[in-house]
């Protein structure tokens, strides 16, 4: 466990027998206050490791399947001092575990095998999770005081040009919003899921579904509608055919009679509606990097990366034509230009297209990029090699930051490096 302020391990799992049945981790996840880490093996075994005492416990009611989701939330109760651990299981069973004490919690969500399962958390609506099942089946699970209800989200497929076959993407904290891909048309809809009816109509090249994010500009309240407005919304993806990265990006036109151009979160109702307009009345615009490497959205409405360095392709054409004239040059000339496609370089890109890249140094020579994760608001977590390393915008990894360029941290030492922009 590593300290992100102090850079220094806080925390370190030795080798035991009760670790052993843990490898390999599927899932892991810490609650806010630092205090618990929860470790959940491929074969539904759970571990709680105690931070601060250095002490591991095993969960005795594990689910002994494959765990699809596992997050910490605070108690609800007002002498609930300990955080409540909450998983998910491929089977559809949802298991609560409050950190202190013996009593587990059961629900069925579903009697389907759950593809994927996600959190919606706000600070004035009850906690939900939205399962989607193997069979394109959503499923909405609601925190009660006297417990879970699960109801099943029936959405009117006839309004998505019915007949058709589904594929379901939630986006977590835009309440009940989501996105339809249907794979008969290639057309992908974004869909209010309370009142079932497409909000926009997204026509992306062919991509690889599980690279499929959304990224938008921090919710705001229409005063009008009352529905959830926002300055952007954009949705970015690998493309299926040599896999280059493209995100598309709506915005609202400048409007001299608004403070801000805002569209807002809701299906189109009268035309003739002039107080506020709906996402048909932004403007849909393109950005594509060809070489992106691996990447992963933020929520400071940009998404950040590692790829291989893009040679310095004046540098060498230079260096080649100097080495006409002596050999030794030209070998000088190739072997720079070996070096510049060995390195990686980190980059970001707002939803406006912005693009900002930064060099990466990494002490042992890799080909591939380990796993990739966000982190707090503005970073992501991606192991190259055998470090860590912290791609961020700006220079805060939680808090707001309308710096768009872009900060590198190696974990457990950081080192620094020149900023470099483009785009």
């Amino acid at each position: 466990v590593w300290g992100l302020k102090s850079k220094n391990i806080t925390s370190h799992l030795t080798t035991s027998s009760e670790l052993e049945s843990l490898w390999p981790a599927a899932a892991v996840a810490i609650d806010d206050k630092g205090e618990w880490l929860a470790i959940c093996s491929k074969r539904g075994e759970v571990g709680l490791w105690d931070i601060k005492h250095q002490t591991l416990r095993t969960i005795s009611a594990c689910l002994n399947v494959h765990i699809v989701l596992c997050f910490f939330m605070p108690g609800f109760l007002p002498d609930c001092q300990h955080s409540t651990l909450i998983m998910v299981g491929e089977n559809g069973i949802l298991v609560e575990f409050e950190g202190k004490a013996e009593d587990v919690i059961l629900h069925q969500i579903c009697a389907r095998q759950i593809r994927s399962s996600h959190l919606i958390s706000h600070r004035h609506d009850p906690l939900r999770l939205i399962s989607v099942t193997e069979d394109d089946e959503i499923y909405i699970t609601v925190k009660r005081e006297n417990g879970w209800m699960t109801q099943a989200l029936h959405i009117p497929l006839t309004s998505l040009q019915q007949p058709a076959r589904l594929r379901f993407t939630v986006i977590p904290d835009l309440k009940m919003v989501g996105l339809a891909y249907n794979m008969d048309t290639s057309l992908l809809y974004l869909v209010d899921f309370l009142s079932a009816s497409p909000i926009y109509v997204f026509q992306p090249k062919p991509f690889i579904h599980s690279t499929l994010r959304t990224i938008h500009s921090p919710p705001q309240q229409c005063l009008s509608c009352g529905a959830v407005a926002l300055v952007s919304f954009s949705i970015a993806y690998s493309e299926v055919q040599d896999g280059p990265f493209t995100m598309l990006t709506l915005s609202a036109e400048p409007d001299p009679r608004k403070r801000v151009g805002l569209f807002c979160l809701r299906a189109e109702r009268d035309a003739r509606e002039r107080r506020c307009i709906g996402f048909h009345g932004s403007t849909e615009r393109s950005y594509s990097m060809s070489q992106a490497g691996a990447w992963e959205a933020t929520a400071a409405n940009g998404v950040a990366g590692v790829r291989r360095a893009m040679p310095d392709v004046q540098a060498v054409r230079e260096g080649i034509r100097n080495g006409m004239l002596f050999r030794r040059g030209e070998k000088r000339a190739r072997k720079e230009h070996k070096l510049g496609e060995e390195g990686w370089e980190a980059w970001t890109m707002t939803a406006r297209g912005i693009i900002n890249t930064r060099p990466l140094q990494v002490e042992a020579v890799t080909n591939r990029v380990g796993p990739i994760k966000p982190i707090g608001r503005n970073a992501i977590a991606v192991g190259l090699a055998e470090d860590i390393v912290l791609v961020q915008f700006g220079d805060q990894i939680h808090d707001n930051d309308d710096d768009h360029g872009v900060a590198v941290r190696r974990l457990p030492h950081a080192r620094s490096a020149g900023r470099h922009k483009s785009g």
